[in-house]
């Protein structure tokens, strides 16, 4: 068995947990367009505006984050192993 999971993963299907991830996906989706508007504008304000968008959908990823970490601690700890440097890699480590 993979180490990471235990007898009550994966989770029961969980609406909630779903539709969050749909939106990190637009809001990730989001944060692309509003970056690549801005490297094409012309106008240093244009530009700052779509660069201020992009952090505002940055603050919101993390708020999803948030709570799908809240939702499933599989996830969670995947998040603090892999993203957050609480994970020792190990070279045999393929994950």
């Amino acid at each position: 068995m993979v180490p990471y999971y235990d007898d009550h993963y994966p989770p029961k299907y969980n609406k909630d947990l779903m539709l969050l991830r749909e939106d990190l996906i637009g809001e990730l989706q989001a944060i692309n367009q509003y970056e690549a508007h801005a490297a094409q504008a012309g106008d240093p304000q244009v530009r700052a505006l779509f660069m201020e968008i992009a952090d505002d959908e940055k603050h919101h990823v993390a708020d999803l984050l948030k709570m799908i970490n809240r939702l499933d601690p599989v996830q969670a700890r995947l998040i603090r192993e892999r993203v957050c440097g609480y994970y020792k890699y190990d070279a045999k480590d393929n994950g």
